[in-house]
């Protein structure tokens, strides 16, 4: 707006604005000969009649300085609709995007691809404010337990496990095996507030590798990645590679899968009971496991990046980020400062 159109007070400003926008609606004056008579740039004559032809005559009312809520927006208002509904009715990986979950980065892509505006990631939260649109977790199932058994290692079966490796200078290594996927849940989807969202996952062109890996709270980490099942003869394989790495008799803590307590395994284990002993945690109980921790960590790293399109990207991505993470000691302490898992800090 020109210092003209600037100089009164409000209601004097508008009084301006109504005139300005009558010469060029109802009596047809062409818009530069009347911001010349206004003193306003033909911009702003302009955006004067499209606030008259979309509102009416209030919005030519002088009211607080600024922009309103909404206005100057790069998305118009059948826009806005079209991405609110795309975000509710699908997910990123079924509009082709390489995300898992509605992110603001994914949102950004979404916008880019559905109307060709490259929009800051900040003004892609704002956007997404306005709609209500809040991140939340997808839904889980919770696992069920035994209350008095999980009791029972924090009580009694892991402070002797603790006691007796101190005894025998032996290092703790917690273990546990995870599946990594293109359709990764780990996260937060924007979604409207009030509605969890639910992700539909499709196995056509899914990937998956598997990883086996072990923590202490020394800050040591190891990790073996499979593009098959992990099986009781790799379990093994893994168990090796960790005695290999450690110059101390290893107590390691596994659940309870059914290849962590094979006959192979039994008498293996039995073989090498100088070096190795294993430890098995209440069923149904993964978040007593730090293990668990440094998973959740990786997935939310792999979803932070561009969702891979064959197994090699996936395996790539897994051990880049896991090659990182261990020279990070600090980080994986951090995996035992969680109250759940922080009895065995």
């Amino acid at each position: 707006m020109s210092k003209s159109a600037k100089r009164g007070d409000q209601k004097t400003q508008a009084h301006i604005r109504k005139q300005a926008v009558k010469a060029v609606v109802e009596k047809g004056q062409k818009p530069a000969l009347v911001a010349e008579v206004f003193g306003v740039a033909l911009n702003t004559v302009y955006k004067w009649v499209r606030m008259y032809k979309s509102s009416g005559s209030t919005a030519l009312k002088s009211g607080k300085r600024g922009c309103a809520k909404g206005s100057g927006s790069s998305l118009t208002d059948a826009q806005c609709k079209e991405i609110q509904k795309l975000i509710i009715d699908k997910d990123p990986e079924q509009l082709k995007l390489p995300f898992a979950l509605w992110t603001r980065k994914a949102v950004k892509e979404l916008i880019h691809d559905q109307c060709s505006i490259n929009m800051p990631i900040r003004t892609v939260g704002e956007y997404l404010g306005r709609w209500d649109f809040t991140p939340q977790k997808p839904i889980k199932k919770s696992y069920e337990q035994q209350p008095k058994a999980v009791q029972r290692w924090l009580d009694d079966e892991y402070p002797t496990i603790k006691k007796v490796a101190s005894e025998e200078d032996a290092e703790i290594h917690w273990g546990d095996e995870t599946g990594c996927t293109n359709a990764i849940s780990h996260g937060r989807s924007y979604s409207p507030k009030g509605q969890t969202p639910t992700m539909v996952l499709s196995t056509k062109n899914k990937l998956k590798i598997n990883m086996i890996s072990s923590v202490s709270n020394q800050g040591k980490i190891f990790f073996d990645i499979h593009e098959g099942k992990i099986n009781s003869a790799e379990f093994i394989e893994f168990m090796k590679k960790l005695i290999r790495c450690t110059d101390k008799k290893v107590y390691f803590i596994v659940d309870n899968l059914p290849q962590h307590h094979s006959k192979m395994v039994t008498n293996w284990l039995n073989e090498n009971a100088d070096l190795i002993k294993i430890f098995y945690l209440p069923s149904y109980s993964p978040e007593l496991n730090p293990d668990e921790y440094l998973n959740c960590d990786l997935k939310r790293g792999l979803n932070a990046k561009r969702m891979p399109r064959n197994n090699k990207q996936l395996k790539d991505n897994t051990t880049q980020y896991m090659d990182e993470l261990s020279l990070n000691s600090e980080k994986i302490k951090s995996f035992f400062q969680h109250p759940r898992v922080k009895y065995a800090s």
